[in-house]
């Protein structure tokens, strides 16, 4: 009796430990993140970790996190602009392709209490005397931080919405889970499970500004460029037309002074053959006397 309760005991321990190991969720997304420079826990992990840890649900994984709301949507969830507590707050921003999520503990009037991830501070250095970032707290996570609950929360942190959360997945889940992991698998790239929060900047947004600077800049050059060279085709062209009236004026004149010439010839020719016809009868006059 004593072996066999032994085994019971041992056969129970097993089966915890098998339970808890089948049981535990795997978080689709990656836990640290470096932006800028800048390494901390993603806001996609720190977010689906916090549902999964407080309301025991496993959700989809959905991509980046300004992608949140939609998928959300087209996965049965309960979505809205009202902030409630154990929902998750998404936001877009305006610089950026990323977006950034947080976990609402509680709602106070317009202000709510959030668990979030991906959060960066600024930093004077003494020794260089630059502002740098850190991760808040160290990792990045901010716990409990106070933002507003109806509007942006900056001018480039815009509120897209809230996913409304229960104890237990919305019905016919399973093949909208698919669906959904489906369709991030197909489209995601390589940078999907990279988040900017609303304190991070995104350099390469600055990068491809300039870059379109530069090249309004050369575009703008090349039209100069274009406009002289038509100017002075086009002064070229006119004087060349000028040129032409010219030559037709001229040609014109020639045509016109031609027959006064030729008539005047033919007066002289007629006036020295009259005269040379004189001088003759003259001369005979002479020898006749």
């Amino acid at each position: 009796m004593k072996k066999f309760g032994k085994f019971l005991l041992c056969l129970e321990v097993c089966l915890f430990i098998f339970g808890k190991s089948v049981s535990a969720a795997s978080n689709p997304y990656p836990k640290m993140q470096t932006i800028d420079e800048v390494t901390t826990v993603s806001c996609t992990y720190f977010a689906w970790q916090q549902v999964y840890e407080k309301l025991g649900i496993e959700l989809p994984r959905w991509g980046n996190a300004v992608n949140w709301y939609e998928r959300a949507k087209k996965a049965n969830f309960q979505v809205g602009s009202e902030a409630r507590a154990n929902s998750i707050a998404v936001w877009q921003n305006s610089n950026s392709i990323y977006g950034h999520v947080a976990y609402v503990l509680r709602v106070n009037g317009n202000s709510m209490f959030i668990n979030e991830g991906g959060i960066t501070t600024l930093k004077h250095n003494q020794e260089t005397n630059e502002i740098v970032k850190i991760p808040y707290n160290g990792d990045g996570i901010y716990y409990n931080n106070v933002v507003p609950a109806n509007k942006n929360r900056s001018e480039t942190s815009l509120l897209v919405g809230f996913i409304y959360l229960t104890n237990e997945l919305p019905k016919d889940n399973n093949q909208d889970k698919k669906n959904i992991l489906q369709e991030v698998e197909n489209n995601e790239n390589d940078n999907t499970n990279k988040d900017i929060t609303y304190s991070t900047i995104n350099e390469q947004e600055k990068n491809e500004e300039s870059k379109k600077h530069i090249f309004n800049k050369e575009d703008k050059k090349i039209a100069k460029k274009k406009k002289v060279k038509q100017e002075e085709n086009i002064k070229s062209n006119l004087n060349s037309n000028q040129e032409k009236v010219v030559e037709l004026k001229t040609s014109k004149t020639s045509k016109e002074i031609m027959p006064k010439q030729n008539e005047n010839l033919s007066v002289l020719r007629n006036l020295s053959t009259t005269i040379f016809s004189l001088f003759l009868m003259l001369l005979k006059l002479i020898n006749i006397v």
